[in-house]
Protein backbone atom coordinates (compact mmCIF):
# COMPACT_ATOMS: atom_id res chain seq x y z
CA UNK A 1 0.00 0.00 0.00
CA UNK A 2 2.61 2.36 0.51
CA UNK A 3 5.00 1.73 -2.53
CA UNK A 4 1.24 2.43 -4.52
CA UNK A 5 0.72 5.61 -2.33
CA UNK A 6 4.42 6.89 -2.85
CA UNK A 7 4.28 5.84 -6.35
CA UNK A 8 0.90 7.93 -7.52
CA UNK A 9 1.89 10.92 -5.18
CA UNK A 10 5.13 10.80 -7.64
CA UNK A 11 3.24 11.01 -10.57
CA UNK A 12 1.40 13.13 -9.00
CA UNK A 13 3.60 16.08 -8.42
CA UNK A 14 5.39 15.12 -11.68
CA UNK A 15 2.29 15.74 -13.59
CA UNK A 16 1.82 19.07 -12.03
CA UNK A 17 5.18 20.29 -12.32
CA UNK A 18 4.28 19.63 -16.19
CA UNK A 19 1.39 22.08 -16.17
CA UNK A 20 3.45 24.65 -14.51
CA UNK A 21 5.65 24.08 -17.24
CA UNK A 22 3.02 24.50 -19.91
CA UNK A 23 1.61 27.54 -18.51
CA UNK A 24 4.56 29.24 -18.40
CA UNK A 25 5.57 28.05 -22.13
CA UNK A 26 8.38 26.22 -21.25
CA UNK A 27 7.26 22.98 -23.78
CA UNK A 28 8.99 24.27 -26.62
CA UNK A 29 12.58 25.08 -27.90
CA UNK A 30 13.56 27.58 -30.03
CA UNK A 31 14.04 25.02 -32.85
CA UNK A 32 10.37 23.62 -32.88
CA UNK A 33 9.62 26.71 -35.22
CA UNK A 34 6.30 28.42 -35.57
CA UNK A 35 2.93 26.48 -34.90
CA UNK A 36 1.04 29.04 -36.68
CA UNK A 37 -0.54 30.03 -34.39
CA UNK A 38 -0.30 33.55 -32.51
CA UNK A 39 -0.33 34.38 -29.14
CA UNK A 40 -1.04 37.94 -27.40
CA UNK A 41 2.32 38.11 -25.50
CA UNK A 42 2.57 39.97 -22.26
CA UNK A 43 3.43 43.18 -21.27
CA UNK A 44 6.37 43.66 -18.85
CA UNK A 45 5.02 45.24 -15.72
CA UNK A 46 5.92 45.30 -12.07
CA UNK A 47 4.41 41.95 -11.00
CA UNK A 48 5.96 40.08 -13.80
CA UNK A 49 9.52 41.39 -15.27
CA UNK A 50 10.95 38.46 -12.83
CA UNK A 51 9.42 35.50 -15.24
CA UNK A 52 11.18 37.23 -18.21
CA UNK A 53 14.95 36.69 -16.15
CA UNK A 54 14.60 40.58 -15.28
CA UNK A 55 16.03 42.18 -11.68
CA UNK A 56 15.00 44.50 -9.13
CA UNK A 57 17.81 46.67 -11.16
CA UNK A 58 17.22 46.38 -14.70
CA UNK A 59 13.41 45.77 -15.72
CA UNK A 60 11.97 49.54 -15.50
CA UNK A 61 14.02 50.13 -18.55
CA UNK A 62 11.17 47.50 -20.41
CA UNK A 63 8.24 48.50 -18.34
CA UNK A 64 4.94 48.23 -20.83
CA UNK A 65 7.29 46.29 -23.72
CA UNK A 66 5.95 43.16 -25.02
CA UNK A 67 8.10 40.24 -23.63
CA UNK A 68 8.38 37.65 -26.64
CA UNK A 69 9.21 34.31 -25.85
CA UNK A 70 8.93 32.30 -28.95
CA UNK A 71 7.20 33.06 -32.45
CA UNK A 72 3.79 32.20 -31.09
CA UNK A 73 4.58 35.58 -29.55
CA UNK A 74 6.22 37.46 -32.12
CA UNK A 75 3.33 36.65 -34.40
CA UNK A 76 1.04 37.71 -31.91
CA UNK A 77 2.97 41.27 -31.55
CA UNK A 78 2.67 41.82 -34.87
CA UNK A 79 -1.24 41.57 -34.77
CA UNK A 80 -1.23 42.99 -31.40
CA UNK A 81 0.52 46.20 -33.74
CA UNK A 82 -2.30 45.80 -36.13
CA UNK A 83 -2.03 48.95 -38.98
CA UNK A 84 -0.58 51.75 -36.20
CA UNK A 85 2.48 49.64 -35.92
CA UNK A 86 3.41 51.31 -32.30
CA UNK A 87 4.76 48.68 -29.52
CA UNK A 88 8.14 48.26 -27.89
CA UNK A 89 8.78 44.87 -27.79
CA UNK A 90 12.05 42.39 -26.32
CA UNK A 91 13.27 39.49 -26.76
CA UNK A 92 13.49 36.86 -24.39
CA UNK A 93 14.55 33.97 -26.68
CA UNK A 94 15.88 32.93 -29.53
CA UNK A 95 13.30 32.19 -32.11
CA UNK A 96 12.71 30.56 -34.87
CA UNK A 97 10.10 30.70 -37.50
CA UNK A 98 10.65 28.50 -40.32
CA UNK A 99 12.86 25.22 -39.63
CA UNK A 100 15.53 23.71 -42.19
CA UNK A 101 16.76 25.01 -45.25
CA UNK A 102 14.37 27.46 -47.55
CA UNK A 103 14.60 29.17 -50.20
CA UNK A 104 12.27 32.30 -50.68
CA UNK A 105 8.55 31.40 -52.79
CA UNK A 106 9.12 31.36 -56.18
CA UNK A 107 12.57 29.79 -56.41
CA UNK A 108 13.75 26.28 -56.67
CA UNK A 109 13.15 24.40 -53.21
CA UNK A 110 10.65 24.15 -50.76
CA UNK A 111 9.16 27.25 -49.47
CA UNK A 112 9.09 28.77 -46.17
CA UNK A 113 5.84 27.04 -44.34
CA UNK A 114 5.48 30.89 -42.54
CA UNK A 115 5.98 33.99 -44.13
CA UNK A 116 6.01 37.76 -42.08
CA UNK A 117 4.24 40.53 -43.82
CA UNK A 118 6.24 43.68 -44.38
CA UNK A 119 5.76 46.50 -41.51
CA UNK A 120 5.64 49.32 -43.86
CA UNK A 121 5.79 52.31 -40.99
CA UNK A 122 7.00 50.99 -37.65
CA UNK A 123 7.31 53.12 -34.81
CA UNK A 124 8.80 51.62 -31.81
CA UNK A 125 11.48 49.74 -30.17
CA UNK A 126 12.24 45.54 -30.74
CA UNK A 127 15.32 44.92 -28.31
CA UNK A 128 16.76 41.78 -29.16
CA UNK A 129 18.99 41.77 -26.08
CA UNK A 130 21.48 39.45 -27.57
CA UNK A 131 18.71 36.65 -29.10
CA UNK A 132 18.13 36.25 -32.87
CA UNK A 133 14.97 35.50 -35.09
CA UNK A 134 15.74 32.87 -37.86
CA UNK A 135 14.19 31.43 -40.70
CA UNK A 136 12.08 34.91 -40.51
CA UNK A 137 10.48 35.46 -44.71
CA UNK A 138 9.61 38.64 -45.28
CA UNK A 139 6.82 39.70 -48.05
CA UNK A 140 7.08 42.67 -49.82
CA UNK A 141 5.04 45.46 -48.59
CA UNK A 142 3.00 47.98 -51.14
CA UNK A 143 5.76 49.70 -52.25
CA UNK A 144 7.92 46.67 -53.11
CA UNK A 145 10.47 47.23 -50.37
Amino acid sequence: MKKTTKLFSLILVLGMMMGIFVALGITASAEDGYSGTPVAPTQITSENYHLYGFTDSNWSAYNGYYAITNAEELYGWRETLGNENLGNAVLINDIVVNTGDMVAAGDAGTPPAYTWPAIESFKGVLDGRGHSISGLYIVEGSDGT
